[in-house]
């Protein structure tokens, strides 16, 4: 996930730096092994994961683990909040065969925010034939409230790759938006309400073979006849990486355009 700060490795996989920081006292550069546990600091979390020091074994040096935990005290006043559950509109369940993912308070907040917590229940969060551009329809009246709502169902997409499509076709037109398209947008919450808990399940006991999937809409867009490029990876049975992507220049066929998605894919 973005929000997670990534492992900066100094002389070898099991080593972490603490360097570039603002206060000289965290110049110094140390290895410590990291167990699976949390720390928050401030906004941002912190995974600790199993690793090993060379001596055989996993270490779950909880010494280590405070250390760190005072030395970003001494700078930033962190505060220590245990097994993370919530961060940021994430909620996190765990269990032995694994971790689930989903953001169903925010989900929950934003169907009451657009007034569609008591609405119809969709089965799709677009309709197949639908094909929207530019200048369809009446300019919608309310340029902001258009582009709020978006960038809200665009955070969604953290656990929601169902409605990455959608999505990428709606923030298209977010410079000037038509009554057709936040009619769309509406449609998509009302497909949320259908199941506002659906998020990303990842096993624990999950093989570790990486397997790849691309696709491409060849000419979909209207307005330019651009091609579109949807890609997705999974990591064993579970999905860690997913997007859609307007391409940046026009296919003269299909098989140029599945091409390009599988380049998109590749690099």
């Amino acid at each position: 996930m973005p929000f997670f700060l990534p492992k900066l490795p100094i002389s070898g996989t099991n080593c972490y730096s603490l360097t570039q920081v603002r206060d000289s006292r965290l110049s110094e550069r140390r290895c410590f092994s990291m167990p699976e546990h949390l720390a928050w600091v401030r906004e941002v979390a912190f995974p600790h994961l199993n690793t090993s020091l060379g001596r055989g074994r996993n270490s779950n040096d909880l010494r280590e683990i405070q250390y760190v935990k005072d030395v970003l005290d001494s700078s930033f006043k962190i505060k220590d909040l245990g097994t993370l559950r919530y961060f940021l509109g994430l909620e996190i369940t765990r269990s032995k065969s694994g971790f689930h993912l989903n953001q169903r308070k925010y989900t929950l907040n934003l169907l009451e925010d657009t007034g569609c917590l008591g609405g119809k229940v969709v089965q799709t969060p677009f309709e197949p034939f639908v094909k929207l551009q530019l200048e369809q329809g009446q300019p919608f009246f309310d340029v902001f409230y258009y582009r709020r709502l978006v960038g809200r169902l665009l955070y969604l997409t953290i656990s929601r790759p169902d409605i990455s499509y959608v999505i990428q076709q709606l923030s298209v037109y977010m410079s000037k938006p038509m009554d057709s398209h936040y009619k769309e947008a509406l449609r998509v919450v009302h497909y949320l309400k259908n199941s506002p808990a659906q998020g990303l399940f990842f096993s624990a006991n999950s093989s570790l073979t990486l397997s790849a999937f691309s696709d491409s809409d060849w000419a979909c867009c209207l307005d330019t006849m651009k091609s579109l490029t949807g890609f997705c990876v999974f990591l064993g049975s579970y999905l860690i990486y997913w997007k859609t992507k307007k391409q940046n220049t026009v296919s003269r066929s299909s098989s140029e355009a599945e091409y390009r998605a599988l380049g998109s894919l590749a690099c």
